[in-house]
């Protein structure tokens, strides 16, 4: 018997002609990928862009104007947190040897900026992780480890609240940036322009542990605005 799930929330697009799915949220509370079989090219491929399109549509996805126009003033905000905050966040990290990065959705992309600001500009080895990605075994060497973990809201909220949790009773030292969070940001932003902000605060935080580890963020060694590779 085919179960029957109805789409409540448009998550992620569908890209890449049809190789990577669309994600949508169900009324069940559970997360289900909308892909055809075979739909990495051709008709099939236009048919599951067709479907996901319209269904975006039907749930009111892409109109971010409201969003758009409160984005500024998220922005000073987060550039304009309290000096004792970004400190305080900054020194938890200032013993450790490694950490991770954590989010999901939307901000899976500002776990993985933030772990790449962090190991550019202070020289602590981080990485950035889905928190469902964490979850398939790098969880084992991640709990204890300092974390930052960004909440963008969305559909995904509870499972990175959840590992949140986890990690704290672990005994890692976690960074929690976000709504209402120790370190606030993205505050009235959808879940689509968050980490536009949730960033911000990783940036601020990169900069002090850095000069606490007496280094140069404006000079990271190594590091030069032009790689050439051959």
């Amino acid at each position: 018997m085919i179960r029957t799930v109805a789409a409540t929330e448009y998550v992620m697009p569908l890209r890449e002609g049809g190789s990577l799915p669309a994600i949508v949220a169900g009324d069940d509370d559970g997360t289900y990928v909308l892909k055809f079989r075979g739909a990495g090219q051709g008709v099939r491929a236009l048919i599951a862009e067709l479907v996901s399109g319209e269904l975006a549509r039907a749930l009111g996805a892409g109109d971010l104007a409201p969003g758009l126009e409160a984005l500024p003033d998220a922005l000073a905000a987060a550039a304009g947190l309290p000096d004792e905050l970004v400190e305080r966040a900054a020194r938890s990290l200032l013993e450790a040897e490694a950490a991770v990065c954590i989010s999901r959705g939307y901000a899976y992309a500002t776990a993985l900026e933030a772990a790449l600001k962090l190991k550019e500009v202070t020289g602590l080895w981080a990485e950035g992780f889905s928190a469902a990605d964490l979850r398939h075994g790098p969880r084992a060497a991640a709990l204890g480890l300092p974390a930052l973990v960004f909440h963008a809201g969305g559909p995904l909220a509870g499972d990175v609240d959840g590992l949140e949790r986890e990690l704290e009773a672990a005994g890692s030292s976690v960074v929690s940036i976000g709504p209402g969070r120790p370190l606030p940001a993205a505050e009235g932003l959808c879940e689509e322009l968050a980490p536009i902000a949730l960033i911000v605060p990783a940036q601020l935080v990169a900069e002090r542990l850095a000069v606490l580890r007496g280094r140069d963020p404006d000079h990271p060694p190594g590091l030069s605005k032009v790689t050439r590779t051959h």
